[in-house]
């Protein structure tokens, strides 16, 4: 926030008509406060937070990416998609890490999920290995499976490394990201350990201007123009990109348009910047409409609303991919304002390698320290309920197993008797004798004659 305050109080030196940025919902509240009060517009691609959903306090503040009450909708659809009732979130606590986190727990409530441990750490996005550390031993202490991390890049990854530390990457756990951290890592090491791990992301390029642009950056300098494209065998920008484009381009467009109508008022009058207002831009964004490497682009929620997504006139539709870290993020599925459930599409590989999504809570031993009676918790060796198709299925497996296992175990032990028996009858007729004689001597009883049998 304070880098935010300052950066903005420098670029107004420069007596800007439009601002673009910046990246981080705090720093956004900071700028748009002073931005709003010089009458400068704002356009960010990337701040996200709900807060800054409110004209009175933000009056010429634009973003080409949704807010995150439609994010919030759809990471609650995620979990009703994998019948996922119990979970756990962890988040920072900066405008748009907690205040996401906050809307999805009271969503998810209000429809009947029960969210067992909620964790906010650090200080705004500032947090450290020991303070997620700390947060992850609740969840797990807890025996809770699917977790919501709600939180920029940089902190998750440090959360995934502490969580591998932990041994909670595993078949057993899901990890469900937000936007602000579905981003890949560039370390193989955290790669491996968020693999597997679902989320949303913004729905990115589409269409034949994002192949143009594609295609175009691609030929151009690294050095003067450097991306990820430059990279061998990558075919694709950072997922904020497209948002970044289409948020310059509305800026040129709405610009172009307030230019134009000074010129078919005066035709004859000389080019003035300084008479283009604020007011005049912000009536041209909030009616614009445009194809951009995102799709359509334009501001303000539809007639009648959306429900469940709070959304003011500087605010766009939102829409999501939903995507599933295998070696990079692929798109499994989409969300958009006013689908009441994630449309998946493709195959999730969940941690471990498996295609069969996680239970939502951990069985536990059936022990003393265990809540009696409490039917939310499964307790480790009962039989799962005739309905549980996978759960009798691996009960049974299990029972035959260690049958089997039992069985292999007496056919050896019962080899190897066999064996040391043949071995003392060769000794014995070669003269090394083992087994004792008993003679009967014919009067009603055996007398042990201490002598060697032949």
């Amino acid at each position: 926030r304070k880098n935010g305050t300052s950066a903005t109080k420098a670029l107004l030196k420069r007596s800007p008509k439009i601002v673009i940025g910046p990246s981080c919902s705090s720093a956004c509240k900071a700028s748009a406060e002073i931005l709003g009060d010089k009458n400068v517009v704002q356009i960010s691609p990337s701040c996200t937070s709900t807060d800054l959903s409110d004209p009175e306090a933000y009056p010429y503040f634009f973003r080409t990416a949704p807010p995150d009450s439609g994010q919030a909708v759809a990471l609650v659809n995620l979990m009703q998609a994998f019948n996922w009732t119990r979970v756990a979130t962890i988040a920072t606590t900066d405008a748009y890490s907690a205040r996401l986190a906050d809307q999805f727990e009271s969503l998810f409530k209000s429809q009947g999920g029960r969210v067992l441990v909620s964790e906010r750490v650090g200080k705004d996005t500032a947090t450290t290995a020991a303070e997620l550390q700390l947060a992850l031993l609740k969840v797990k202490s807890a025996a809770v499976t699917v977790t919501l991390v709600s939180m920029h890049d940089d902190n998750a990854y440090t959360l995934f490394e502490e969580a591998s530390k932990l041994e909670m990457i595993d078949k057993n756990h899901a990890w469900v990201g937000t936007d602000g951290n579905t981003i890949l890592p560039q370390e193989v090491y955290l790669q491996e350990a968020m693999s597997g791990m679902v989320g949303t992301q913004p729905r990115g390029g589409t269409g034949d201007l994002f192949k143009t642009l594609l295609g175009s950056w691609a030929e151009l300098p690294a050095k003067q123009y450097p991306s990820m494209l430059h990279q061998e065998g990558v075919f694709q920008l950072g997922v904020w990109v497209p948002e970044v484009y289409d948020a310059v381009l509305a800026a040129a467009i709405a610009v172009q348009q307030v230019i134009d109508d000074q010129k078919a008022a005066n035709p004859d009058a000389a080019l003035d910047m300084d008479s283009i207002s604020a007011d005049a831009l912000q009536g041209k964004l909030k009616s614009l409409s445009f194809n951009g490497l995102t799709g359509k682009v334009s501001f303000g929620p539809p007639e009648g609303g959306i429900d469940g997504v709070e959304m003011t006139d500087g605010d766009r539709q939102p829409a999501y991919s939903i995507v599933n870290l295998q070696g990079n993020f692929k798109q499994v599925g989409t969300w958009a304002a006013g689908d009441d459930e994630i449309n998946l599409s493709g195959t999730i590989m969940w941690p471990g390698g498996r295609l069969i999504p996680p239970k939502d809570i951990l069985p536990i031993e059936n022990d003393a320290s265990s809540p009696a009676g409490n039917a939310d918790i499964p307790i480790y060796g009962r039989a799962p309920s005739e309905d549980d198709d996978e759960g009798l299925r691996a009960y049974f497996q299990g029972k035959l197993l260690g049958v089997t296992i039992g069985i292999i175990v007496v056919a050896i032990v019962v080899v190897i008797l066999v064996i040391v028996v043949i071995v003392l009858l060769v000794k014995e007729r070669k003269g090394n004798p083992f087994f004792r004689a008993y003679q009967n001597t014919g009067g009603g009883g055996d007398d042990f004659s201490g002598q060697q049998v032949p």
